[in-house]
């Protein structure tokens, strides 16, 4: 049983400090193929998502969800301090 990070920069460093390897991904393509590699991976149980990866494919990303035979997604929520943090309720 494998998990995988799909995420950005720092997700992906911060996370290999507490030994998770990951995948970094700065467009919809690359997170695109990062799912699709995880889905062909039966070793992967858990891929966890950033908020910024999820941004970058959401559809991709829903379609992945669907499958049957998908590993668990679990979306990571944004860093606090982030863009993406500020606005959304405590």
């Amino acid at each position: 049983m494998q998990i995988r990070l799909i995420g950005d920069a720092r997700d992906v460093t911060g996370f290999a400090l507490a030994g998770l390897d990951g995948v970094e991904c700065r467009t919809r393509d690359e997170v695109a193929a990062a799912l699709g590699e995880s889905a062909r991976d039966p070793a992967a149980a858990i891929v966890l998502v950033s908020d910024e990866a999820a941004a970058l494919a959401p559809e991709e990303l829903e379609r992945f969800r669907r499958r049957v035979d998908a590993p668990i997604v679990v979306l990571l929520p944004p860093a606090q301090g982030s863009v993406r943090a500020k606005g959304r309720p405590a």
